[in-house]
């Protein structure tokens, strides 16, 4: 599958955010497995549930637990992902990612 990627600061006349601001560079395609599109898209389906159950009317230590776990899962499989994208693994010898 393949995704279009353009970064704000190569399109002209368009403020840059900060987190772009003089990078200049355009990324215009990039190949992404389909197992890895298909878990992405999925988990955007997930994600939208949790934003869908987040207006019930239940504890809010419930909705907070719901919302952790949710990340936690979230963050697995975008860093699962990036892993097989890539080949590697900045979040290696992190102490505070587990």
């Amino acid at each position: 599958m393949k995704i279009g990627v353009r970064a704000w600061s190569s399109l002209p006349d368009i403020p840059s955010p900060s987190l772009f601001a003089g990078a200049g560079f355009c990324i215009e395609e990039m190949s992404v497995k389909d197992e890895n599109a298909e878990k992405i898209g999925t988990l955007a389906d997930e994600l939208d549930a949790v934003l869908f159950t987040s207006k019930l009317p239940l504890p809010p230590q419930l909705h907070l637990s719901s919302l952790q776990e949710k990340v936690r899962e979230a963050r697995d499989i975008l860093a699962a992902v990036f892993k097989d994208e890539t080949g590697d693994d900045p979040w290696e010898d992190n102490p505070l990612v587990g």
